[in-house]
Parts: structure tokens; C-alpha cells; sequence
């Protein structure tokens, strides 16, 4: 049998970015990054592969032919509809990205969004019972790499899919956790950032 992946790719422009939203420089392109999202159609059509896409609901109200595209072979999560960061938020707008984004994608791809992913693997101790309210079923923000210092790290040891109660007891009985992959024994992170750190081979 051959060896299997499960592949998940986050959606978010430049501009959605707190290195963006932090820096003092303007620019009127509002859509950098969209060239990776057309290297991935290409990708997963010449290979026949699927994946999930967390995207941030916010890209559909300008370039909504991305996720309708996307959406006719791969699984569309959320990433919340703005990408800021949810602990930075109260929890009133916490449950307004999260709820935002899930209706946003389903009105727009045509498919249920079931799953969800935090910006940065940011969250608070309410995000299970907020995700399990609104309805999603399944979180994919537990990082368990080790700790890494100005990043993030150090907290969760779960390393394969297991229910939410296992990371927070107060989550709801259904909602699953989908840990995203860490380098076995190096504990760092399988991510974009770390994979351009130290390139295809570290993959």
C-alpha cells in the first residue's frame, strides 16, 4: 500500500498578515499571494491530489472564483473571515470571525465547512465551545511542536486526531482535533514558514 498524507494549506493574502497590518509601508496590491493559490490548482490537478484549503472568508468577496474553484475537488475549512488573531479579541468578536467565515465560505463554495483553523494556532480557553456552537465539527489548531521562542509551541503534546475534551474538558463531546504534523523527533513545526526555512527535504 502506499504511503498516505493529509495535506491542508492555509489561504490568506499578505494583507491579511499582522507583519502587514504592523508595518508602516502602504502598497495598493491587495492580493498578494494569490499566485500560490493558482500554483496549487496546478499542483493537485497534475498529481490528482486533494486537500483542505482554511481559508479566510474575507478573499471571497473579491476573488470568490478561488474558492468556487477550489471547492469542486478539495474540502474548504475556515481560517476565520479577517485572519486577526483571537485571543487579540473579545469574545463577541471572536464568535463573529469564527460564525462570519463558516457562513461566508458555504454561501459562496456551495459546501458544508465543517472544520477550522486559527490564525497562528492562536486561540482562547472558549474556542472549542464557540467552534462546537456554531457548528463546525472538527478544530485543526493544536500545534504540538516543541516550544520555539517568539513563535508558538510548548503547550500541546497530541500528536494524532483525537476528541477536543482530550485538549480542554469544558469542549463539546462531538467536536474532534486534528493536530497539524510536527518533525518527528525535532518536534518542529511541518508548516510554510519551516518548510522555507530548510526546504523540500525537511518535508
Amino acid at each position: 500500500m502506499k504511503p498516505r498524507a493529509a495535506l491542508s494549506i492555509d489561504v490568506e493574502f499578505f494583507s491579511h498578515l499582522p507583519a502587514y497590518r504592523n508595518s508602516s509601508g502602504t502598497t495598493d496590491r491587495t492580493a498578494v499571494g494569490s499566485g500560490g493559490i493558482e500554483f496549487f490548482f496546478d499542483v493537485f490537478s497534475e498529481f490528482g491530489g486533494t486537500g483542505t484549503f482554511f481559508i479566510v472568508s474575507a478573499i471571497a468577496d473579491t476573488h470568490d472564483k478561488y474558492i468556487t474553484t477550489l471547492a469542486e475537488n478539495h474540502e474548504i475549512g475556515s481560517h476565520t473571515h479577517t485572519h486577526r488573531h483571537l485571543s487579540e479579541l473579545s469574545q463577541a468578536e471572536r464568535r463573529k470571525e469564527l460564525k462570519t467565515s463558516k457562513r461566508h465560505l458555504e454561501s459562496v463554495s456551495g459546501t458544508e465547512v465543517n472544520g477550522f483553523r486559527a490564525p497562528s494556532f492562536d486561540f482562547t480557553e472558549d474556542h472549542f465551545g464557540l467552534l462546537g456552537d456554531i457548528g463546525y465539527t472538527y478544530d485543526s489548531s493544536v500545534n504540538p511542536c516543541r516550544s520555539i521562542p517568539g513563535w508558538y509551541g510548548g503547550v500541546y503534546k497530541t500528536k494524532r486526531p483525537v476528541p477536543a475534551k482530550k485538549i480542554n474538558t469544558t469542549a463539546p463531546r462531538e467536536l474532534i482535533e486534528v493536530p497539524i504534523a510536527v518533525m518527528p523527533g525535532l518536534g518542529l513545526p511541518l508548516t510554510g514558514t519551516w518548510i522555507r526555512f530548510f526546504g523540500i527535504y525537511y518535508t
